[in-house]
């Protein structure tokens, strides 16, 4: 199964994030997310997701005034390799100038995208972060996708007979 590092902002989106609260005439513009096979190192210092695979647009929302999430789906339906997800590049702009490599999330063990000859998978991925007098949180969700792997393993368990603690679940 996946696993992923927790999200790192950019230099650039740092930058971006301290130029928006300095002006309240310009606002975070959510741009695009790429995902690459390539493995990044020095997250803090990098504007481009090198060899991108794919890309797709992604919803910008706010919570309140410093909160703010960024979701994103992707689905195999034009993939003709398949490809490991080493890195997923998220763009933002401020509305009137160049969009910037706003923040990366790098896998531990990437998720492996099939093609869909092989079967359909969507992936949704999650940030929110938050700020807060000029300090930013961040943090990610991969609560909203399973692959086929995934739901096999718990099709297997409903028909043999699991309990529910075997869920991890709580009982009563």
């Amino acid at each position: 199964m996946a696993e992923y590092n927790p999200p790192e902002m950019t230099n650039a989106g740092l930058n971006l994030i301290r130029e928006i609260t300095m002006n309240s005439a310009l606002k975070l513009t959510a741009e695009n997310v790429v995902t690459s096979e390539k493995n990044v190192v020095d997250v803090a210092s990098l504007s481009e997701i090198l060899s991108p695979v794919q890309s797709a647009p992604y919803s910008l929302y706010s919570h309140g005034d410093n909160r703010f999430v960024m979701e994103v789906q992707f689905t195999n339906v034009t993939v003709t390799t398949p490809y490991d997800i080493n890195t997923i590049g998220f763009y933002a702009s401020n509305g009137v100038g160049e969009r910037v490599l706003f923040a990366v999330i790098t896998a531990k063990t990437p998720e492996r995208v099939p093609t869909e000859k092989s079967y359909p998978i969507s992936l949704h991925f999650k940030l929110v972060f938050n700020v807060d007098n000029g300090n930013v949180s961040i943090s990610s969700s991969f609560a909203g996708y399973a692959t086929k792997e995934n739901l096999a393993e718990v099709k297997n368990m409903l028909l043999s007979g699991f309990t529910h603690g075997q869920l991890g679940g709580k009982n009563g």
